[in-house]
């Protein structure tokens, strides 16, 4: 199969969305990664996600739709689920809701939940709208692999599994939607992401937060390996020129070729240096666009912990880690 990178247009939506329609794939992008999108309402549909993707059928995928009114004709909406559907939606939270009848049970294997957002990305609501359906999307990667922020990272993974892939450029906030049970009384937030647990408690009124991987997860990035470059990679947790210049410069003492993504620019001879950004919130948008970049010529990759300990850079020391597949190197 040729896999096409198409610009966005009513004919780009058409198009794809005939493909959608005959059971078949699509990637798209949005405000946080780009989705990988088939017909929620079909099962054989959805099991070719799991296929091109060589994700864990007990991984859940979460459900796109284009407007708020849809919402109940696929899950109950409880209280809570109104007041943060009012306050963020569109925009980039997924809500965990009891799931019905009309959304096939391999989106959530064979939960009585589904975890459904509305892509705050003008090219995605046009895209789903032409779709008429709603739309199971997980990220348009290959399993385990940093989420894709460009159209290319999408081709680099599943070119030649799939027709078409929307080009939506780079996507702002670079890192996956907040997922919060709103089935019960008290929103749980089960992953990080851009919508924090501060912004939420001032709409709720309360909210906890649960790192469980359970034997069946209620939200995608909660039980395997996530987001994790092609090399090896390690967390510096510290924000000491001295401390990270004596970690890589060890590693490049080896002869090993390494990459460092940090805040502050370092002059290290032997060692490719990568800004993440001024802020959390760059450095969150830059992340997986970075180390897709840095494993192309990389043995080892370092990256530099996030800045400070607000309730945003928690989201975003989140990925770092799981990107580091948990190596954290902390100061003696």
């Amino acid at each position: 199969m040729n896999t096409e990178i198409l610009n966005p247009s009513k004919e780009t939506y058409e198009k794809c969305a005939l493909v959608i329609k005959e059971g078949g794939l699509v990637a798209f992008p949005t405000e946080t990664v780009y989705g990988l999108g088939a017909n929620a309402l079909n099962g054989a549909a959805v099991k070719k996600i799991y296929e091109a993707k060589g994700r864990p059928q007990d991984n859940p995928i979460i459900v796109h739709v284009a407007e708020r009114g849809e919402i109940s004709d696929y899950a109950e909406i409880s209280q809570i689920a109104k007041k943060l559907m009012e306050a963020f939606m569109p925009g980039p939270i997924t809500l965990v809701l009891k799931r019905s009848g009309r959304i096939c049970p391999e989106v959530s294997y064979g939960l009585d939940t589904v975890g459904i957002r509305i892509p705050l990305n003008p090219i995605a609501r046009d895209f789903i709208k032409e779709c008429r359906l709603p739309i199971a999307a997980p990220s348009a990667n290959s399993s385990t692999r940093p989420s894709p922020t460009e159209a290319a990272h999408v081709l680099e993974d599943l070119g030649g599994k799939i027709p078409y892939i929307i080009d939506g450029g780079r996507c702002q906030i670079g890192i996956e939607s907040t997922v919060v049970d709103a089935t019960g009384n008290t929103p749980v937030i089960l992953r990080l992401g851009k919508i924090t647990p501060g912004m939420i408690r001032s709409v709720c009124g309360d909210v906890r937060i649960s790192f469980e991987q359970p034997d069946k997860p209620a939200s995608p990035g909660t039980k395997y390996i996530h987001y994790t470059p092609a090399c090896e990679c390690a967390l510096i947790d510290s924000h000491e020129p001295k401390f990270i210049e004596q970690v890589v410069r060890a590693e490049v003492e080896k002869g090993r070729k390494v990459s460092l993504l940090c805040f502050s620019q370092f002059e290290m001879e032997g060692a490719s240096v990568y800004l993440l950004g001024n802020d959390n919130f760059e450095a969150a948008s830059n992340l997986f666009y970075l180390l897709r970049l840095a494993e192309k010529n990389s043995d080892i990759i370092f990256i530099e912990a996030a800045m400070g300990r607000g309730e945003f850079a928690d989201s975003l020391l989140n990925r770092m880690i799981k990107s580091a597949g948990g190596n954290v190197i902390t100061e003696p």
